[in-house]
This record gives C-alpha cells, structure tokens and sequence, in this order.
C-alpha cells in the first residue's frame, strides 16, 4: 500500500477543454453573446482575435487570459466604487444632535385627517 500523497489536482487547463484555435461562433456560444457581438469586441481591441480572410479567429490560451484579466480588473473597479458609496461615520456633532434631541414616537395607524375648523377649547 503506498502512503505517499499525491498533490492536489489543478484545475484543468483550458488547452484540455476547449480547441487552440476558436472560430467566432464557438466563441459566441462560450460568452453566450451572438457572433456579430463577438466581431464587435474584436474591432474594439476587447478580445484577442485576428482576422483570417473574413472570418475572426482566437487562441483559446490567450482569450481566456484575456477574460480573466477583464474580471479581475471590473472586480477591482467594483470594489473601489463600492467602497466609496460607503456612508462616512458621523462627526461628533452630529452624533450628540441624535442622542440628545427628542423625537417622538410615530403614532400607529393611518394619520388623522385634520379639522375642517380651528380646534376651540371645550365647551
């Protein structure tokens, strides 16, 4: 019986699951996007592709690098976005106004209609 440990298997590559070389339908159907939306990233330099006579063709190595590079990069730009909407904490000011100020209670149920005349003492 061997006890040696075998390493943990990595994820697979991407040369093991898909072909070196990807036409645009193919890569249509990865992003689920239509085949006229691909050649449009490709004019826009967003995705590494070449033409081959009419037809735009792809390494599969260097588009999946270059998709992961675009999550990690919109990631990034997320978090700093998130981080700024983030409320500032209040300043000392601001929290004393709070605790000390009296706010009453809301009353329960539908508000009541005012008066159709002004409110007199009783009678």
């Amino acid at each position: 019986m061997d006890t040696t440990e075998t390493p943990a298997k990595e994820p697979a590559q991407t040369g093991s699951t898909l072909p070196s070389i990807l036409n645009a339908d193919q890569v249509a159907v990865l992003l689920g996007c239509t085949k006229e939306w691909v050649g449009t990233l490709c004019d826009r330099n967003e995705l590494p592709g070449t033409k081959y006579g009419r037809r735009w063709i792809f390494s599969s190595r260097k588009l999946m690098a270059s998709l992961e590079e675009r999550i990690e990069r919109e990631m990034a730009e997320r978090t700093v976005r998130l981080s700024q909407m983030q409320p500032k904490p209040p300043t000392e000011l601001e929290t004393f106004i709070k605790v000390h100020t009296h706010q009453p209670a809301r009353g329960r149920g539908r508000p009541r209609n005012p008066l159709p005349f002004p409110a007199t003492e009783a009678y």
